[in-house]
């Protein structure tokens, strides 16, 4: 089909790279396209003149060209557009006349402008595309972007061979030809989502072998570029593995049938408003084909779509109190638990609690074991303070999984004493092992966060007798370490001060109390004045 030709003064210059998307087809004025202000061809009045569009009071048409077989020159607007690929369009900003027209297998945005200068008297020719905006599968294959730090709209997405470490590009197989024969080099470009078909040739020999045939084929031993640069391909960050939605078999021929034929491959490619591919997904649609047929239908289609914010919040959620204290032990996170004795006052190696935040704890029991040597009653101290081992590093927040919302615990054990010990010379024990933990609230003033800032575990030791029964005892300090910051706007304080002058008080003071007794005196003696006045 033709299309339009060139204008000038769009409303949307977007489309250079982002463009402007119709909200959807318009449909074109035809009124307005014949109703001029001056009819050249209506030469008969009050006749309507056969093949003049433009005589519309006395035709009484709504639509001429849908009677007359043609329109005479001049009768007939002409009327300039202006198109480009609907995939670069976002938004539609332009007062102007648009619609939507399909050329091939591509839908072009055009837009009509409504221009003054135009010529009311040719007859419009055949429309052309817009110079400038070619297509674009012919352009990303021309030209592939090498060293880009992100993606741009129609560039090729680059992909990498697991095993060769060759590069490619991401293809989306397509029709060629006049028998439309699926061409599998044809590349999928960025943000053009689209859909294409194409007719695949399946034969007995070429069931269990060609490779178009095969659901692996679109997603297996290859990656793809998280952006367009080779260079960086070697870091691991920069490959996206196509996660397929489950697990297809292999094509197999039983008698007349292929059979697991991929019929339909749908990916869903996630990217950033950074121009990044996050993820990818791909869904393939099987089928059973008969040889007699030959041939087959494939579709393939990709979608992008823009990445959402991951389920897991960045925000380190402050602990709670009475929640338990996570430790790492061995590389392992487990709650941290401490002794909490029997009943009876009897230590027990079983018997133990989780380690609530912010609550203080202080407990003991007697330790009744009788021992054979000390290296027996030392380890039985140990299991009952300290339990399989103490935690290397404490959670300092909620959910805490990267390596900075750990802190390492710091461990004062007993020094070692000289000498050989044995049970009648006495044996170097632990008795008492004590948490301190510091914590602080962080964050906004308004919504404090509780964090675990530094944990010390500290242990006493004695030397005692094997046929002792020593008091074991186990205690739990938090300590706040938190600065709050000051007021910024606190209440006012008075600043006293005195006066430059110090007299200056009693010195007014004085003034005013004459001042005022002069008044008193003038006022009298006028007073005094006119009285007299009066009786005389």
């Amino acid at each position: 089909m033709g299309l339009p030709l060139p204008i000038l003064g769009l409303h949307c210059l977007a489309l250079l790279l982002v463009g402007c998307l119709a909200d959807g087809p318009t449909e074109r004025a035809t009124t307005g396209t014949y109703d001029l202000a001056i009819c050249p061809c209506d030469l008969t009045s009050g006749v309507c003149d056969i093949n003049c569009c433009c005589d519309l009071s006395d035709c009484g048409l709504s639509n001429p060209e849908g009677v007359f077989s043609s329109c005479s020159t001049g009768s007939k607007r002409v009327v300039s557009w202006q198109c480009a690929e609907e995939f670069l369009i976002f938004s539609a900003n332009t007062p102007s006349l648009t619609t939507l027209l399909m050329d091939g297998q591509t839908r072009l945005f055009c837009v009509q402008v409504d221009n003054g200068k135009l010529n009311y008297v040719a007859l419009p020719p055949t429309a052309t595309r817009v110079s400038g905006f070619p297509s674009f599968f012919m352009q990303a294959t021309q030209q592939t972007p090498t060293t880009a730090a992100f993606y741009r709209a129609g560039d090729v997405i680059l992909s990498i061979f697991s095993v060769s470490s060759v590069f490619g590009k991401f293809r989306q197989p397509g029709p060629s030809g006049t028998s439309g024969a699926c061409n599998d080099y044809n590349p999928a470009v960025f943000l053009q989502s689209g859909q294409t078909s194409c007719t695949r040739s399946v034969t007995s020999s070429s069931c269990e072998t060609a490779n178009g045939l095969k659901a692996s084929t679109f997603y297996a031993d290859f990656f793809l570029l998280r952006i367009p640069s080779p260079s960086l391909a070697s870091v691991p960050a920069m490959k996206i593995n196509i996660q397929p939605m489950s697990q297809w078999p292999q094509p197999v021929l039983i008698g007349n049938v292929c059979k697991n034929v991929t019929s339909q491959v749908s990916y869903i490619l996630n990217f950033s408003a950074s121009g990044e591919i996050v993820s990818a997904s791909v869904d393939v649609q099987l089928a059973d084909v008969k040889i007699s047929d030959s041939n087959m239908v494939q579709t393939f289609s990709v979608q992008y779509q823009p990445s959402t914010p991951t389920a897991t919040s960045q925000v380190k959620l402050g602990l709670a109190p009475g929640e338990p204290v996570t430790g790492q032990f061995a590389g392992q996170a487990n709650p941290i638990l401490v002794s909490s004795g029997l009943p009876d006052g009897v230590c027990s190696v079983s018997s133990r609690r989780p380690l609530l935040f912010k609550e203080n704890l202080l407990t003991s029991c007697l330790l009744n074991f009788v021992a054979q040597d000390c290296q027996q009653l030392n380890t039985q101290a140990y299991a009952f303070l300290r339990g399989n081992s103490t935690p290397e590093f404490v959670a300092m927040t909620h959910g805490a999984q990267a390596a900075s919302d750990w802190t390492r615990v710091i461990v004062s054990d007993c020094a070692p004493q000289q000498g050989n010990q044995s049970c009648s010379t006495g044996c170097w024990i632990p008795t008492s092992m004590s948490y301190q933990l510091l914590w602080a609230q962080r964050g906004l003033v308004s919504h404090p966060q509780n964090q675990i800032t530094g944990v010390k575990v500290t242990f006493s030791c004695e030397t005692l007798q094997c046929s002792s029964k020593p008091h074991l005892t186990v205690d739990v300090t938090f300590v706040e370490t938190t600065v709050y910051p000051e007021v910024p706007r606190g209440r006012p304080t008075p600043d006293w001060k005195l006066p430059f002058d110090f007299f200056y008080p009693f010195r007014m003071a004085a003034l005013t109390n004459r001042a005022a007794g002069l008044l008193r005196f003038g006022f009298g003696g006028m007073l005094t004045i006119v009285m007299s006045q009066v009786l005389l």
